[in-house]
């Protein structure tokens, strides 16, 4: 079934847009504000290829992104396809040992060992020369320990080439307000170093500092909380922490990879845009604000740096303490912009309802052509708009 388009523009200088009725375009001169192009009945697809949702991708145990799989296309026309609405498993979490600082088995040479101790296996041997060496070794005496200043080191010669262990990767978990949690990496030679942080499907990049360390505070997506913080270099950590108050809040996830141009919006209580209860990325909300009860809010995760940069965006409002009654509408918004005009780009929303299980859904997006650069795909129901009532 096509897409029903409308075209969203705002009146000049004013920051609030007027809908457009269903299924219709209203052609207005474009001033301050961008048009928005909401696509609905599940139909998400610019260009001769349809949009595909696929079921499956929850990251774990530092899998793949789906957006490294994608290759940049061109396609002209307008065509749609149904989107499943599939019940995907979180990670599977029980091979873990859940520990507060832990560091995860890694697969590298051992330092050498001293010759004495090496077992030669018999195949890498010249014929009769493995029981010779093993009985000489046998048989000699141990030799008197070298002194240090008897060594000479002959000017401009090489050092020595002396194992260097790798140093041990911590990460604690602390509990914060609003169901969040405080995490703290530490791995003292990995200053300004790259690393990856994955809970429950969900996974950003984050970056240490120059003294190795990072301070994160993150949104839990269980109640028993696996975080793994993991290094280009196969080190890593993994953290546990118990968050008995995520059952108050509902939480909903928008990850991709790269400058895709996409933000999650959340207006609350038939906000509109740019008005009082439009939460996104520029208006994120207060953290306080929904300890209370009040609203919702916004973080945004991830170092925004290449075209492999894991990010993420994710929302939160207390659905079960809430002061307010009414309709809280959720939605991906894409841009055209000169990186991802005629490309394909590929996203993942979770979504974690009270007392239920978080749900997965995977979205391949065909971007309009780099004429359209500028404005704003709204990707609807990605998610279940939350309904709230008063407590």
């Amino acid at each position: 079934m096509k897409a029903k388009r409308s075209i969203r523009r705002g009146a000049s200088g004013s920051g609030a847009a007027a809908p457009a009725a269903k299924g219709t375009a209203k052609t207005k001169r474009k001033f301050a504000m961008p048009r928005r192009i909401p696509l609905t009945k599940s139909t998400l697809a610019f260009g001769s290829g349809v949009i595909i949702f696929s079921v499956g991708f929850v990251l774990q145990n530092f899998g793949t992104h789906p957006a490294s799989s994608l290759q940049d296309a061109k396609r002209p026309d307008v065509q749609t396809a149904e989107l499943p609405d599939t019940l995907v498993e979180s990670a599977d979490l029980s091979a873990i040992t859940p520990t507060s600082a832990g560091v995860l088995p890694v697969d590298r040479p051992l330092p050498p060992l001293p010759r004495e101790s090496v077992s030669v296996p018999a195949t890498e041997t010249e014929p009769g020369r493995g029981v010779t060496a093993l009985a000489a070794l046998q048989d000699t005496a141990v030799p008197e320990p070298l002194d240090p200043a008897a060594l000479e080191i002959a000017p401009g010669g090489a050092a020595l080439n002396t194992p260097v262990l790798p140093c041990e990767v911590t990460m604690t978990a602390d509990p914060a307000p609003a169901a969040m949690v405080d995490l703290i990496v530490e791995a003292a030679c990995l200053s300004d170093a790259r690393f990856t942080l994955h809970h429950s499907g969900m996974m950003f990049h984050a970056l240490t500092d120059e003294n190795g360390r990072s301070s994160l505070r993150v949104p839990a997506l269980a109640e028993n909380a696996v975080f793994i913080a993991s290094f280009d270099n196969s080190q890593g950590a993994v953290a546990q922490i118990e968050v008995p108050t995520l059952e108050f809040y509902d939480r909903v996830v928008a990850q991709w990879r790269g400058d895709a141009g996409l933000g999650l919006h959340a207006l609350e209580f038939d906000a509109t845009y740019f008005g009082v209860g439009h939460v996104y990325s520029a208006s994120p909300g207060d953290m306080s604000a929904a300890a209370s009860g009040s609203s919702g809010f916004l973080t945004r995760f991830g170092e925004n740096a290449g075209a492999d940069a894991l990010m993420a965006e994710v929302y939160t409002f207390p659905t079960l303490t809430s002061d307010s009654a009414g309709r809280i509408g959720l939605s991906v918004e894409a841009e055209v912009t000169a990186a991802n005009c005629g490309r394909q780009i590929a996203a993942q929303t979770l979504q974690l309802k009270p007392g239920e299980t978080l749900r997965s859904r995977d979205v391949t997006l065909d971007m309009p052509a780099c004429e359209a650069n500028g404005d704003f795909l709204v990707l609807k129901n990605l998610f279940e708009d939350l309904k709230v009532a008063a407590n």
